[in-house]
C-alpha cells in the first residue's frame, strides 16, 4: 500500500472475466493503486465521466464484441492525464496487431499477482498528482453516451 505522505494512485480495471479481474485487482493493489472495477465499456465510460484515474487497465476483448481499444479513443477527451494500458491473452502476430497501433503498455495474460504488480509498477510510472483522487466531474452523461448498455 501507499505511504500516508504519498497519496495512492487510482486505477480503473475494465475486465469481464471475474478471475482475471481478481488477479488484476491483487496486482494493482500490490503496486500501490486504489482500484475501481467494472466489466463493460458503458460502465467504464460512466466512471471515467465521474472520477479521475491515473491508470486505466482494460481487457482487449470484452463480452458482446466490445474492444478495450474503443475506450482508448474517448479517454483523451475526458482524462488526458490518465495512462492507458491493455491486457490480453493474444500472442504472436495477434499481439503485434494490438500492441503496434495502440502504443501503450500491454499486460500479457496469464500473469501472476507478483508479475502483474511488477508490470503495473513499471508501466504505471510515478505517482504524479493524485490530488484529483475522488473528485467528481460532470461529464458522466456525455461519456456514457458513447456506449449504450
Amino acid at each position: 500500500m501507499s505511504k500516508d505522505s504519498d497519496p495512492a494512485r487510482r486505477m480503473l480495471i475494465v475486465e469481464d472475466d471475474p478471475e482475471h479481474a481478481a488477479l488484476a485487482r491483487v496486482a494493482a493493489c500490490s503496486a500501490g493503486f486504489d482500484v475501481d472495477e467494472c466489466d463493460t465499456l458503458f460502465d467504464a465510460a460512466v466512471r471515467l465521466g465521474r472520477f479521475r484515474y491515473d491508470v486505466v487497465l482494460v481487457d482487449w476483448r470484452l463480452g458482446g464484441r466490445q474492444s478495450g481499444l474503443d475506450l482508448m479513443s474517448v479517454m483523451p477527451r475526458f482524462q488526458p492525464e490518465a495512462r492507458f494500458m491493455i491486457m490480453t491473452a493474444a500472442s504472436g502476430a495477434e499481439l503485434e496487431a494490438v500492441a503496434g497501433p495502440v502504443r501503450c503498455p500491454v499486460l500479457q495474460k496469464p500473469f501472476s499477482p507478483a508479475s502483474g504488480g511488477a508490470f503495473l509498477t513499471a508501466a504505471g510510472g510515478a505517482a504524479g498528482d493524485a490530488s484529483h483522487r475522488g473528485r467528481e466531474v460532470d461529464a458522466s452523461r456525455e461519456v456514457a453516451s458513447c456506449w449504450r448498455a
